[in-house]
């Protein structure tokens, strides 16, 4: 009765006398080897996936419009012009602004001081009477300049007269004179930066 019930059951008996390599028992168990004896492939890893590179498109250079780049260049320059001849225009106003109030004030400062010193020698020691005419601040000056000029004290009167400017001295003798004409020397300054502005802008 034990043969019939285990009749269905492999045997482990049969081959009992012969030697077996290790593990062969798993193939004549025909699938019946347990789960965790069972070699299991290794999973396969995503691989990753490949970025294609953007196609490089290389844009093709305009062609140059030469007429708008002359016409820019024509409009460049006449700004130019325009921005010198301005330019030349207020350093001109600023300058005679600045002659107009400056030359009075050199004249009463230092005007008298600088006849002074150099009409000794203009006029000539022949010269017995020398009269010297100025407007009245400068007169004033001058006679103070002469009394203490020995060469010219004795010789030379001072006479105060209405005069425009203040930069106007007349000296005169016998035989000739000469005359300091501060005023003149402005307006002649003035005229000059004026006729060289007129120049550079023709």
């Amino acid at each position: 009765m034990s043969d019939a019930v285990f009749a269905n059951l492999p045997r482990f008996d049969a081959n009992a006398g012969r030697t077996r390599a290790p593990g062969s028992w798993l193939k004549e168990l025909d699938g019946h080897a347990p789960p965790d004896l069972v070699e299991k492939p290794a999973p396969r890893l995503p691989e990753p996936a490949v970025k294609a590179d953007a196609p490089v498109v290389e844009a093709s250079p305009q062609p140059l419009d030469l007429k708008k780049i002359e016409a820019s260049l024509i409009t460049l320059n006449s700004r130019l012009d325009k921005i010198e001849r301005e330019a030349h225009a207020q350093t001109l106003q600023t300058i005679q602004s600045v002659a107009a109030k400056l030359f009075p004030e050199l004249s009463r400062e230092f005007l008298a001081e600088e006849i002074g010193r150099h009409l000794a020698a203009l006029v000539p020691a022949s010269a017995a009477v020398v009269e010297i005419r100025a407007e009245a601040s400068l007169a004033d000056k001058l006679r103070v300049l002469v009394e203490r000029t020995p060469s010219l004290a004795h010789r030379c009167t001072v006479t105060s007269v209405a005069a425009e400017g203040q930069g106007n001295v007349e000296v005169s003798w016998q035989a000739g004179g000469l005359s300091f004409d501060f005023d003149g020397l402005l307006q002649a300054c003035l005229s000059h930066l004026t006729s060289t502005h007129t120049a550079t802008k023709e």
